[in-house]
């Protein structure tokens, strides 16, 4: 654990903690700090401490989680932010977000807010409930996204559409209310629609109906 304490060293810059790598010279957004109770954060691309420059990567799970006072988050137009961890947001003041570009994964959400997905997002992995009782009324499912949870849309009573990139080699949108997934060179498999379907329009290419799927 020596190396640990060597490389890595928590700092507080414009009341945000931040644990930073001095090795991979990246830093993680650990929360805010207690001295402050700043409404409005922005997450910048990167952090300087003792002249050196850290590449913000990830925001750490429960960052934000109960800080009710928050009510704006913004990322920097050139963010390098990757991960946003489990319940980083959960009961703030937040009533939107627009996720970074770059960011490859996202973990359960849980909070009362409308999330936008950006056109040019690189977002590979979206986690189990990752959009739990938000206020979310479309998703966009971005080209280079793979890996999706097969219970991420549960408990988004406002979700009305569901698209898909066209440029996605392993989802596509069927009426915007299906996602399907493929599997043997084809879409053949009802990953999951959203949740005020009342007739359900099955399409004949269907084999397999996930266990989420309404």
């Amino acid at each position: 654990n020596q190396e640990t304490e060597v490389h890595e060293r928590k700092i507080i810059i414009n009341g945000l903690i931040y644990s930073i790598n001095e090795y991979e010279k990246t830093a993680i957004v650990k929360g805010r700090s207690t001295f402050g109770y700043c409404q409005k954060f922005l997450i910048s691309r990167s952090i300087t401490h003792e002249s050196q420059e850290y590449i913000v990567t990830k925001i750490s799970d429960k960052a934000f989680e109960n800080a009710d006072t928050i009510v704006n988050i913004r990322f920097a137009p050139d963010s390098e932010l990757k991960i946003i961890g489990e319940y980083s947001f959960s009961y703030t003041g937040i009533e939107s977000i627009t996720l970074p570009p770059h960011l490859t994964e996202i973990a359960v959400m849980h909070f009362f807010i409308v999330l936008e997905i950006p056109a040019n997002s690189e977002l590979i992995k979206i986690g189990s409930c990752a959009f739990y009782s938000t206020k979310i009324e479309s998703i966009s499912i971005p080209a280079k996204t793979s890996q999706i949870e097969k219970d991420f849309i549960c408990y988004t009573p406002n979700l009305n559409t569901i698209s898909v990139s066209e440029n996605n080699p392993y989802f596509k949108s069927f009426k915007n209310k299906y996602l399907l997934r493929k599997s043997e060179n084809k879409f053949n498999i009802l990953f999951c629609s959203i949740k005020n379907i009342e007739i359900a329009d099955i399409p004949d290419e269907i084999e397999v109906i996930g266990s989420f799927s309404f």
